[in-house]
This record gives C-alpha cells, structure tokens and sequence, in this order.
C-alpha cells in the first residue's frame, strides 16, 4: 500500500493519493496485556447465579405473563377509545381519566349518549357521588351529571349499529 521508501512521493502524498488519514499509517497494534484479558473476561462471562435453574424459569415466565398482562390491557384501552371516538366523541372531555372509577361506572350503566339522556340527571348525580365515596359532593356530582347530559344532546357520534357498540364498550 505505501512504499516507506519511495523517495519521490513523501508519505503525505501517498496518504492522500490513497485517501488515508497519515496518522493511521503509524499506528502500530499493541497487544493487551494479560490483565486486560482477564479483565475481560471477568466483565463478559456471566457469574453463576444464586437462582437454581427452575427459580430462574419461573421468573421468566411470571416476567413474561405480567408483560402479556399489561400488554392486554393497553389494547383493551385503545378499543374503548376507539369506540367511545365513534358513538360519543366528547365524552373524554367530561372526565379526566375515562378509566377512572366514576367514568367507569358511567360507562357500565350508559355506555352511549342516548343511555345518559335516558336517565334522570339526579340519579345520574348519586351515582358519581356514591361511586367517588363522597368526594364530588352534591353540587359537583350534580354539575358533573348535567355536564355529562349537555354532552351526550350535543354529541355528534354515529347512530348506526349502535347495540354492537354499546355491548363491546359494556363487555370491555
């Protein structure tokens, strides 16, 4: 590759016809020392572990259902939205979290708009206050409901098919 003793092209000129950098000509390998090695392989080889191997498998796979777990639930999550996008878009502005308890048990008991315009806005109220322990209070609960109701008149989801949704949002 480079001619060390070619007097008419300097090793400059070679380095650049040949479109290396010149400092990588002189770099010469140094083997590593015998520490380095076993530092090495200390770092790369796994230590045995405390775990007997049935220990470690059973971990394994608890690791693996927990996974598949949370994984089912995210997917069940994204099916309601999608459904509640389609018959009752607004209703994830009225709650916080539409997988909050109160919202929950909205849903369980009026799943579609024409559910919650069904039912009396004090029942609807009592419901939400039973559900939150107390914690909306009368005033909010009864606010919460109208506000549920405004929406539900307002909504401007489809009306078509609307017993499949309605069981796929109860079932999920």
């Amino acid at each position: 590759m480079v001619d060390w003793s070619d007097s008419e092209l300097s090793i400059t000129k070679q380095a650049e016809l040949l479109s290396l950098n010149r400092s990588s000509l002189y770099y010469k390998p140094v083997q590593p020392s015998s520490e380095d090695v076993a530092m090495k392989h200390r770092i790369y080889s796994p230590d045995e572990t405390p775990f007997l191997e049935e220990d470690l498998l059973e971990l394994r796979h608890l690791e693996r259902l927990r996974f598949s777990f949370v994984d089912q639930c995210s997917d069940l999550k994204r099916k309601i939205i999608s459904l509640l996008d389609h018959v009752f878009p607004e209703y994830e502005k009225v709650f916080s979290n539409i997988f909050g308890l109160s919202s929950t048990e909205v849903l369980l008991n009026a799943p579609l708009p024409e559910d919650l315009l069904d039912i009396d806005t004090q029942k609807l109220a009592n419901l939400l206050n039973q559900v939150s322990k107390g914690r909306y209070g009368e005033s909010r609960a009864r606010a919460k409901a109208h506000q549920l109701q405004d929406s539900a008149l307002d909504s401007f989801g489809i009306t078509v098919g609307l017993d499949r949704f309605k069981l796929q949002i109860k079932l999920f």
